[in-house]
C-alpha cells in the first residue's frame, strides 16, 4: 500500500551503510532516486559475522545477523539510521534444482527502535567450486564462472584451508597461485568469490533488494502511518469457477504493521477471483 500523501520520515535523510564490500555501488542510486536518501559508506570488518569461503561460519539466522551488523555499525559510527545487508546461496525454495541468491536488507532506525526488512531472490548466480590437480582442467570452470569480470578464491582445500587467497581476477595471478599451492599440497580448490565487490551478478540482486526496500519504506500503515506495512501471511480458499468450492490456492494476503501490529486482509495483487476447474481438487481430483 503506497501512500504518497504522507510525508515519509526517511525521505531526504542520511543513512549509514555497514559494509566493507562496496555494496553502496548497488544500493546508493536506488535509495537516492526513490527517496532522496544519501547513503554514507560505513565500512568495518563485517566478515566477523561469517564468510562465504567458510573460514568463519555464520552462527545466527539471516535476520539476527542483520540485527547484529546494524548494532555494530551504530556502535562504531554513532549513527541512528543504519542499513545493512546479508546474502545467502542455495537451492531455490520453489525450484530446488537451480541455485539461487537470497539477499536481505535491514534499515534500522535506532531513534525509534524500528526495523524495516526487505528481501529478494535471484535465480542468476555463478556460485561454483572445483578441485583440481592440473591448471588446464580449470578452463571450462573458469568460463562458466565468468572469471575475469567475477573474482575467484583459491585454496589448498575446501574445509579449514591452510592457505587461501581471495579476490583474484587476473589469469596470470590465478595460475601463479595454483602452482604455488600445488608445490605443497596434493590438490587445489577453486571457488567463485561471492563477496559483493567481486561479483557483479550478485550486485544486481542486491540492487533489486534495494528497490524492494524503497517500496517497504514507502508502504505506510493505514492505522498508525508508519513505514513497513507488509505481507506477513496469506489465506487459502480461492473458489473454483465451476463448483465454487474453496481450494488451497491463495485467496487473500495478510498485511501487518511492524510498528503497531495492526492487521488487514486484502485480495490477491492480481485480483484473481477464481481458479480454473482443471486446477480444482474437487473438479479435477
Amino acid at each position: 500500500m503506497l501512500n504518497t500523501a504522507i510525508k515519509n520520515p526517511y525521505a531526504n535523510k542520511k543513512v549509514y551503510l555497514g559494509s566493507q564490500h562496496k555494496k553502496e555501488l548497488a544500493i546508493a542510486q536506488v535509495l537516492s532516486k526513490g527517496l532522496n536518501i544519501s547513503l554514507i559508506p560505513a565500512p568495518w570488518d563485517t566478515d566477523a559475522f561469517g564468510t562465504f569461503s567458510g573460514e568463519i561460519k555464520r552462527k545466527l539466522s539471516i535476520r539476527d545477523t542483520l540485527r547484529a551488523k546494524a548494532e555494530n555499525t551504530h556502535k562504531i559510527y554513532k549513527a541512528d539510521l543504519v542499513l545493512v545487508s546479508e546474502g545467502s546461496f542455495g537451492p531455490h525454495p520453489q525450484i530446488p534444482l537451480i541455485n539461487s541468491n537470497h539477499e536481505m536488507l535491514l534499515l534500522k532506525d535506532f531513534s525509534r527502535n524500528r526495523e524495516i526488512f526487505a528481501q529478494t531472490i535471484g535465480v542468476k548466480t555463478n556460485i561454483d567450486e572445483i578441485e583440481l590437480t592440473k591448471f588446464e582442467d580449470a578452463k571450462e570452470f573458469l568460463k562458466r564462472s565468468r572469471f575475469g569480470s567475477h573474482g575467484m578464491i583459491i585454496a589448498d582445500r575446501k574445509e579449514n584451508p591452510l592457505y587461501i587467497k581471495k579476490g583474484i581476477i587476473s589469469l596470470a595471478e590465478l595460475k601463479k597461485e595454483f602452482h604455488k599451492i600445488l608445490k605443497d599440497y596434493q590438490k587445489v580448490y577453486l571457488s567463485t568469490d561471492m563477496r559483493a565487490h567481486m561479483n557483479p551478478t550478485r550486485m544486481k540482486v542486491i540492487r533489486k533488494a534495494a528497490g524492494e526496500l524503497v517500496k517497504m519504506i514507502k508502504s505506510i500503515c493505514p492505522q498508525c502511518q508508519c513505514p513497513g506495512w507488509d505481507v506477513v501471511d496469506y489465506v487459502e480458499g480461492l473458489p473454483c469457477s465451476q463448483c465454487e468450492l474453496p481450494s488451497t490456492t491463495i485467496k487473500e494476503l495478510v498485511y501487518k504493521c511492524q510498528e503497531c501490529g495492526y492487521k488487514e486482509n486484502k485480495p490477491r495483487l492480481d485480483k484473481k477471483a477464481y481458479i480454473a476447474p482443471d486446477h480444482c481438487e474437487f473438479c479435477n481430483p
